[in-house]
Formats: C-alpha cells, sequence, structure tokens
C-alpha cells in the first residue's frame, strides 16, 4: 500500500473521547476468550481480495467447519478494503490538492464531497448556527435540493455529536456529510447539526431551529433561514454512534419526527426509559469500534440490552422497526474521512472500514425515511425502468438473492476504485470510480454473523433473516403524512 500523503483524522477529542462519551458496543461469544483475542487486522497489515470477492456470496457457514474459517477470514479482510483502496487511489490525493487550492484543506469528509465541488452542481448548500437554551453558539449547515421553490420538502435532522466550538465549522467533521448530500439530492432538507457531545437538550434546541419561522422564533430569537423550503410536518432525525442514542431518545419523545435512523448506537446509548413510538431504521457493525475485524469461530452472542437487542424492544412495543446488519462493517463504515480516522484509545493507525458499507447505508437509509418520512412525494430515483425502483416498502423489504437497485447508486460521487486508463484519458481525480451496488444480491451484503430482519406495518411485513429470504411486501397502503 503506498505511504499516505494526507492526513488522518484524530477524533480522539472530537468525537470519541470520554466526554462525548461516544464509544462502541461490543458482543460477547459463547467460545472460550483464547479463540476470539486476535489482534484486528489493518490495513498497512494485508493486501485485500479484489472488490467481487467481498461482495460474493459466502454461502450459510457453519461454525466449526473450514467453510466458516473461510467466511470469517473474507469478513476480516473485507473490513479493511475499504480504508485500503481509498489509501492505493491516486484520484484521492488529486482530490484533496485540489480542494486545499480551492480553499478547502479543512474539509474532512470524503474529498470528492467538498462544498465546492457538491453546491451548485447538485443541491444547495449554507453554513449557519444555532444558538443552544444556555446561549452557546453551536456550527450547522443546511443541505436541500437545486430547485429551492418546487418545496417544502420533507425534512431530517443530522446530529453531529462532534465536541468543536465556534469559529470551526461542520466542514471541520465533516464525515456524515455524504449521508446529507445523498438526502439532499433526493428530495430533503437537511439540518447537519452540532451538538457538543451526545447532547438531548442541545439537539432538542437544534430541532427547535430547525422547525422554527419569523412568525415563530425560537427562544433565542432564531429562525431557521431555509423556513419557506421546509415541511415541518414532515420530519426524521438521524445519528451515528453516540448521536445514534440521541437520535433514538430524541425521536421516540418529540412528536414532530415521524422517523428515527440509528446508525451503528455506540454502547452508550440505551433505550432504558425510551418508550418507543417512532418507527425505527437500527444499522448495526459486525465489529465494534473497541475490538475491530477480530476473528470468531461462532456467531457472537449479543449481550442483553445491546444495540443488537434494541429490535426485540421495539417490536415488542409494536412499533415499525427493521435491522440492517451490514456485511464486514466496521464502526468507522458511517465516518469515512480523508485518510481515515485514528482513535488512539484504540490505535496510533487509521480504523478501517469496508467497501460497501457506506452505499448499503445509503439505500436504506433513503428507502426508510421515502416510506415513514416522505410518503407519496419521495423522489423516485433515475431507474425509471422498474416501478420497484419508486416504491419505498419495496425496496426495504428485498431480500435474499434479490438485488439492490440504483436508488443509492445514483448518489455516489465520492472516492471508490481507481482507473488508470480513465485517469490518463481526463486527469487523476478522472482515475476515481465511486462505489457502487445495483445488481448485487441483497443476501450478499448483509452479515452472516448477525440478523437483518424487519417488522413494519405493525407486523403485517415481517421477516426475522433477509439474507436467507423473505416473501416481499408489495401494494401496501402507504404511511399516511398528517
Amino acid at each position: 500500500m503506498r505511504a499516505r500523503r494526507w492526513p488522518a483524522l484524530a477524533l480522539s477529542i472530537a468525537l470519541f473521547a470520554a466526554a462525548c462519551t461516544a464509544g462502541d458496543d461490543s458482543s460477547s461469544t459463547t467460545a472460550d476468550d483464547s479463540t476470539t483475542t486476535s489482534a484486528p487486522l489493518f490495513a498497512d497489515e494485508i493486501t485485500g481480495p479484489p472488490a467481487r470477492e467481498c461482495a460474493d456470496w459466502l454461502g450459510e457457514p457453519v461454525p466449526g467447519t473450514a467453510k466458516w474459517n473461510q467466511a470469517d477470514r473474507n469478513n476480516q479482510t473485507c473490513a479493511v478494503e475499504g480504508l485500503r483502496i481509498m489509501d492505493d487511489n491516486p484520484a484521492v490525493d488529486a482530490a484533496v490538492a485540489a480542494n486545499a487550492a480551492a480553499g478547502e484543506g479543512h474539509f474532512s469528509g470524503d474529498p470528492f464531497r467538498a462544498p465546492h465541488r457538491w453546491a451548485g452542481e447538485r443541491g444547495r448548500y449554507e453554513l449557519t448556527t444555532y444558538t443552544d437554551r444556555e446561549g452557546n453558539t453551536w456550527p450547522a449547515a443546511l443541505f436541500g435540493p437545486s430547485d429551492a421553490d418546487a418545496g417544502p420538502y420533507p425534512g431530517v435532522l443530522l446530529v453531529c455529536h462532534a465536541c468543536i466550538p465556534l469559529p470551526q465549522t461542520t466542514e471541520h467533521v465533516a464525515v456524515w456529510y455524504w449521508a446529507a448530500q445523498a438526502l439532499a439530492e433526493a428530495g430533503y432538507v437537511v439540518l447537519y447539526a452540532m451538538v457538543g457531545g451526545n447532547s438531548v437538550p442541545r439537539a432538542e434546541d437544534a430541532a427547535a431551529f430547525f422547525t422554527a419561522t419569523p412568525a415563530a422564533s425560537t427562544g433565542q430569537g432564531e429562525f431557521n433561514p431555509w423556513h419557506r423550503a421546509l415541511d415541518r410536518r414532515r420530519l426524521g432525525i438521524i445519528g451515528h454512534s453516540g448521536a445514534a442514542g440521541v437520535a433514538l431518545a430524541v425521536g421516540s419523545t418529540d412528536t414532530r419526527f415521524d422517523a428515527i435512523v440509528a446508525w451503528d448506537p455506540a454502547s452508550s446509548g440505551t433505550l432504558s426509559g425510551v418508550a418507543p413510538t417512532t418507527p425505527t431504521m437500527l444499522q448495526l457493525a459486525d465489529y465494534s469500534l473497541s475490538d475491530g475485524a477480530v476473528p470468531r469461530p461462532e456467531p457472537p452472542t449479543p449481550e442483553p440490552g445491546s444495540k443488537y437487542t434494541y429490535f426485540d424492544t421495539i417490536r415488542d412495543a409494536g412499533v415499525d422497526v427493521m435491522q440492517v446488519t451490514v456485511r464486514a462493517s466496521t464502526h468507522i463504515d458511517w465516518t469515512r474521512a480523508t485518510g481515515g480516522l485514528v482513535v488512539p484509545q484504540f490505535s496510533d493507525l487509521p480504523l478501517t472500514h469496508s467497501i460497501y458499507g457506506e452505499m448499503v447505508a445509503t439505500y436504506y437509509t433513503l428507502a426508510w425515511l421515502d416510506r415513514y418520512v416522505a410518503g407519496e412525494s419521495a423522489s423516485p430515483s433515475d431507474d425509471s425502468e422498474s416501478a420497484a425502483t419508486d416504491d419505498p416498502l419495496r425496496r426495504l423489504t428485498a431480500s435474499g438473492r434479490e438485488a439492490f437497485d440504483t436508488s443509492a447508486d445514483v448518489h455516489s460521487i465520492g472516492a471508490g476504485f481507481y482507473d488508470p486508463d480513465a485517469a490518463r484519458a481526463a486527469n487523476a481525480e478522472g482515475g476515481n470510480i465511486p462505489i457502487e451496488i445495483a445488481g448485487i444480491p441483497i443476501a450478499n451484503l448483509l452479515s452472516f454473523q448477525y440478523p437483518s430482519r424487519y417488522f413494519l406495518d405493525r407486523g403485517a411485513a415481517r421477516c426475522n433473516d433477509m439474507r436467507a429470504g423473505c416473501e416481499p411486501a408489495a401494494e401496501a397502503a402507504p404511511v399516511e403524512v398528517p
């Protein structure tokens, strides 16, 4: 692997330190500890397989067999491939250099998603701030569809739990810009708001700012400068790690929110004291932040109350819920950053991620919000070949050997594979080939170690093993938006 020519984003203070309370959850196994204490793999330690080996069918491996060991090794290897191909992609270096020349050298997210590349070309973008109930001012950013006059659009509050005050901006912790941009392109107005740790009250203040108008401003006299573009009747909330716990708490108590998407909640999050009321999507990683991609002789047994049991709690409350566990994913799959993320508590090397995790996350996030927030107004994908592509419920319940459609790929502009022929025909940046998942069977990108499952329409559509395959839900009545 080439020597890295750009720095990793160190987040020991910004995201994952004790001050932000954003560690990750771990699961125990029923095996003896001596069989599971091998060190995790890092990108510098292996040469990964071709990308197709991270998207091929692994079968139904049985613990204790050679096939299980082979699948387990493949899983560990593929959990580092995403970072490896970014490190080995000369187009990434070129994009980072171009961003610096454009005055955006501070941008920490995927370099192909820097604001000057996206804003005005694929959507609208504006940096802003909001003031919390204690008088502190916090950075935020607004993302939206290019046509501001075609709204009002459904909205999404994307909670960023970074502990970074002004004068820095959201661009300094832009590791979730991939989602904000994809949502904006799909017809949502997004407020990307820093809340300074896992602060539920501050997230509530961000929600108040997001929905405020000149006629109904916040307690601090502020209002959303894009208030005319926002349909305040249709709102969702998203968060990752510790912010996933914040999203679960706020989304379950604030009746303005119609849906929650929780990306790999941290161990600091809990459903204790939360009465599930809001349709919730849980996206979970195969590997924990603290352990990384370690060998497993058998499927892990989730700890009681851990994020791998949230589905059961929400389902038992009769609330629509879905759990998607992404194959070979780590906690970092939702936070791909220029140079990777370094968390010194766990390693001085950048923590790894898979190739396809971000795209799988994009696919299911869009489908969930289209189903429960946008409703019938959900923007259709660019794939006009199949009406199923534009049916959120159909996208959610596709399983087994059914394939992913193009609904996520149309938003894929980030760092991916490198094609030297394309680079020679254009320039170094032109050699970047964004990741796509259309045509890959659903089962191939779901974990074989943890379940992916759903309980929808109050149980009228349910599946306990999406990887094995279930009868898809179709022709269901759309969710009514009051």
